[in-house]
């Protein structure tokens, strides 16, 4: 199998370019995926934990989606491919629902004994604030979601979880990696002026930009029309 750690400038742009093209030529998948979105800004932040784990299974969803439809024009095997990722993103989600319960409740035990404070000010809009929030999203990306959507393609091809973290260490350390999700980050800013919950469409935005990536990391190709559909979905071209 040809493993592609290392992405060029036009790589990455390339990712871009593909993510757009997909959505013009995917209308009602990438429909169905803005609704699942929609449903997860659904959720209240007071139910954080559950919150948390929601984003874990869109991101398993739209990898899934995004990648049966890329390589065979249709969705025709999600469910099977679903299933077999069960193994993986099952136990992720339960464990960031977990974890996220055991945050919530230090979080407002905490905020339970410290004293309220009257006046606060708003937070301050410069360049240096508005950089940080960017660098910020940008890191997340690179990871916390990276490595979850590497995950899945590693689980699909049955690569060790040793060769999955080589390939996430390899691109976490080039520069060109970490610019590559400033785009998506610079909605992070934005949802916080416009003080709206974008935070699902945000992860939909980079997920479907990481697919691409590991598309290209992992030499993806679609499959001609013409060869029928295996159940090894995510097989990639010269394995």
């Amino acid at each position: 199998m040809q493993i592609n750690t290392n992405l060029s400038s036009m790589d990455y742009i390339r990712g871009y370019k593909e993510m757009c093209r997909f959505i013009g030529n995917a209308p009602i998948v990438s429909g169905a995926l803005l609704l699942l979105a929609f449903a997860v800004t659904a959720i209240p932040f007071s139910l954080f934990p559950l919150k948390m784990g929601a984003y874990g299974l869109l991101v398993t969803m739209v990898v899934c989606c995004v990648s049966i439809h890329y390589r065979f024009g249709t969705l025709t095997g999600l469910f099977d491919e679903l299933k077999h990722q069960q193994r993986l993103f099952l136990p992720a989600v339960v464990a960031m629902t977990a974890l996220s319960w055991v945050g919530y409740v230090v979080a407002t035990s905490l905020a339970a004994m410290m004293p309220s404070v009257e006046g606060q000010q708003a937070m301050t809009w410069d360049g240096f604030s508005v950089m940080g929030i960017v660098v910020a999203g940008a890191a997340i990306c690179v990871a916390q979601l990276m490595p979850y959507v590497i995950a899945h393609f590693c689980n699909g091809l049955n690569l060790s979880r040793q060769q999955g973290e080589h390939i996430w260490m390899t691109l976490m350390l080039r520069w060109k990696t970490f610019l590559a999700f400033v785009p998506v980050a610079l909605f992070v800013p934005l949802a916080m002026l416009m003080q709206q919950d974008l935070s699902a469409f945000i992860l939909l935005v980079a997920t479907v930009y990481c697919t691409f990536l590991m598309f290209i990391v992992f030499n993806v190709s679609p499959t001609p029309r013409t060869q029928t559909v295996s159940s090894s979905l995510f097989t990639a071209q010269g394995a």
